[in-house]
């Protein structure tokens, strides 16, 4: 389920959820948006400086199909990094965004770091999104600032799978313990036969310590997964 908040000027005034499998997206995962302006002065004046960045205006940028179809398309383009649903990392990513005089969205960036990918996914769902009406300020076409707040929870969904090839190109290390031996990542393809692991046979996901033996130059952090034999 999405539960989707789209808010002006910090006043709610549409609530509105969603089917996960009605939008065919990932199952179970909680995507919760909130959309606000804030109310600081706009940015750059004078020659030679940026032009100038609203953050109020006298009308808002419109998203063809309105708020809902922005909120809509942005869940369905959000890609759950499989490293951050294996670890359980829930967190929120404030995306700043501008929706620029020529309704194109620019400027993408992550506010805060949950890590694991999150980050990217937050962006990358908000930079694809097409083109807007611009805001208009005196009736002229300005840039004008938004901040999308984009919440990922990950409730245990069984059907769920891990890609190992993505886990092994991302910027953490896994070993995985199959009774009592543990694998590479490389290894454990090969034993299980599979290039993706099932959430039903994972027992546990916790930090490995000992770096040493098992290290994985340019690597984060290094985790154990345990798997059912």
């Amino acid at each position: 389920m999405i539960e989707i908040y789209f808010t002006r000027k910090h006043t709610y005034f549409h609530i509105i959820n969603f089917s996960m499998k009605a939008l065919n997206i990932l199952p179970l995962f909680l995507f919760c948006f909130f959309i606000s302006y804030g109310q600081t002065p706009p940015v750059g004046t004078g020659m030679g400086q940026q032009p100038k960045v609203y953050e109020a205006v006298q009308k808002d940028a419109a998203f063809p199909g309105g708020p809902d179809a922005f909120l809509k398309l942005t869940a369905n383009r959000i890609k759950y990094p499989a490293v951050a649903r294996l670890v359980k990392v829930t967190g929120k990513v404030n995306v700043r965004f501008t929706v620029g005089k020529d309704g194109l969205v620019k400027n993408a960036r992550a506010l805060d770091s949950i890590g694991f990918g999150c980050e990217e996914a937050a962006v990358n769902a908000v930079s694809s999104t097409i083109r807007w009406m611009p805001a208009l300020q005196n009736g002229v076409p300005v840039d004008v600032n938004f901040t999308l707040p984009i919440t990922f929870s990950t409730p245990v969904d069984k059907n769920d799978t891990f890609d190992l090839s993505e886990l092994k190109a991302s910027d953490y290390a896994f070993i995985f313990q199959v009774k009592d031996t543990i694998y590479t990542i490389d290894n454990v393809a090969a034993v299980l036969k599979a290039t993706s692991i099932p959430q039903s046979r994972i027992i546990s996901v916790a930090p490995h310590t000992d770096k040493e033996q098992f290290p994985h130059p340019g690597k984060k952090d290094i985790y154990l997964v345990k798997l059912k034999g």
